[in-house]
């Protein structure tokens, strides 16, 4: 599965008066991800002898991704697979126990000691669904599962697609011991899941963005409806595209998605293990254009996550539709390099945002300039660079994204109030400053104001802040 089907895994083990306490915690740590914090609690015996109660809850992707990793070791994991009706509570519990004593030591067998009580996702929350899911979950980590990081071991024999998304290899079935098998290949994020949960928890008076690198977004509105553009997630194809910057979430982490929007199929603008988990965790609908639908089906999503074709809808410039609280035209844009692209026209009662995909200047945007009033224009940024070429792995130079006046040109033409360039942050040799635009686009009337933002940086739309302190048109 793309996700971690549990809420939370607690871990609880008891310190007796005749143990000592640091052992126990070692124990226990064994399963927890580094520097996790355990919460200690002193109790009284029978016969009043000190006894140390010690916890922990482990409730992020991340985390649970980690405690699976060690559970993936258990010498009687086969044992718990036959187990799980029993082991499996009608409250969607499952319940492990292991040997205290064999955790100290690194090594993880059943017995007594230390208790797991993981708390199991079932839709409908029924324990036949959670014995199931649990299942699945015990299975992929010993195997070898998608959403988890893949060690050396996972890996060798794996022939990894020239995309770098999934490899396909033989992966030892657990009882048959043959068998092949896609396996995504996911990035753990740098940050933790602090920015999902920002957007999720965030309540915005007008409408908040967030930039999350390349030339991802997410767009949230006063009501709570949650857009996501473009996300990308991937660290490119070494050693031609190499990625410069933070992984900055991990997309099972995701709780909030109205709709997925993707501008063309290139692979930082669609990339299945970036956002099929995210589809999948929170049931939103995809819009693209069809050749990005076509990468969507080269790469199985439906076929090899929980997700149906009824999820995802093929656009075309002059198209449009609602989301929540947001109206969404598809445009015309102008990128060279890819098949079929789009751009998308975001209508809010507090304001409008365009965002290009990595556009260059187009002939439509002056006629874009007077039917929208654009308060946030988005538009890729780069500069040429030299590259190894795709196929000869010579040294080539590209201009994938808008110079300096290009860019400008672009911003003019569409009347834009606030100007957010991206893209300049991502491929090494390719990066480029965007604080030089202050300067070429000084003297022009619009961008009224240029906003450089970096990954997980938010802003807001605010009619009254767009003004500029001069009109050049008078």
């Amino acid at each position: 599965m793309a996700r971690v089907p549990f809420h939370y895994i607690d871990f609880r083990a008891f310190s007796y008066a005749t143990e000592d306490e640091k052992r126990v915690k070692q124990a226990l740590k064994r399963f927890l991800p580094d520097e996790f914090e355990l919460q200690r609690v002193v109790n009284e015996g029978h016969h009043g002898d000190r006894i140390v109660v010690l916890s922990a809850r482990v409730d992020t992707a991340d985390e649970m991704r980690t405690v699976l990793q060690q559970v993936a070791d258990l010498e009687g994991l086969d044992q718990v697979l036959d187990e799980l009706d029993e082991r499996v509570t009608d409250d969607c519990e499952l319940f492990v126990r292991l040997d205290k004593q064999a955790a100290f030591g690194g090594d993880v067998r059943l017995g007594e000691g230390l208790t797991l009580r993981a708390k199991v996702e079932a839709y409908p929350a029924k324990k036949s669904a959670a014995v199931e899911n649990a299942r699945e979950t015990l299975e992929s980590a010993a195997t070898g599962p998608e959403w988890l990081p893949l060690p050396q071991r996972w890996t060798r024999g794996f022939e990894f697609a020239p995309s770098s998304q999934y490899c396909v290899g033989r992966v030892p079935d657990r009882r048959t011991h043959v068998g092949w098998s896609r396996v995504w290949v996911m990035t753990s994020s740098d940050w933790g899941d602090w920015l999902p949960k920002a957007i999720a928890e965030a309540s915005p008076e007008t409408v908040a963005v967030w930039y999350l690198g390349c030339n991802g977004f997410a767009i949230k509105g006063s009501s709570g409806t949650t857009l996501w553009i473009d996300p990308y997630l991937g660290t490119g194809d070494p050693p031609r595209t190499i990625r410069m910057i933070p992984v900055p979430f991990d997309p099972a982490d995701v709780r909030a998605a109205a709709a997925l929007l993707a501008t063309h199929e290139h692979t930082d603008h669609v990339h299945g293990p970036s956002q099929a988990p995210l589809l999948e965790q929170t049931e939103a609908n995809m819009f693209a254009p069809e050749p990005s639908l076509g990468v969507v089906e080269s790469e199985e999503w439906v076929a090899t996550r929980d997700l149906t074709a009824t999820e995802f809808t093929a656009v075309r410039p002059g198209q449009s539709f609602a989301v929540g609280e947001f109206d969404i035209d598809v445009v015309a844009v102008h990128d060279p390099d890819a098949i079929s692209p789009v751009g998308y026209v975001i209508s809010h009662d507090s304001g409008t945002i365009f965002h290009g995909g990595d556009t260059k200047p187009a002939d439509e945007f002056t006629r874009y300039g007077d039917l929208y009033d654009i308060d946030l224009g988005i538009l890729a940024f780069g500069s040429a660079g030299v590259i190894p070429d795709k196929q000869t792995g010579e040294p080539t130079e590209k201009v994938w994204y808008s110079d300096e006046n290009q860019i400008t040109r672009a911003a003019g033409d569409l009347q834009l109030d606030r100007l957010v360039p991206t893209h300049w942050d991502m491929w090494k040799g390719l990066t480029a400053d965007p604080t030089t635009l202050h300067s070429h686009t000084a003297s022009h009337r619009y961008p009224r104001r240029l906003e450089v933002v970096e990954i997980g940086d938010r802003i807001d739309l605010w009619r009254s802040l767009y003004h500029a302190p001069f009109d050049l048109s008078r």
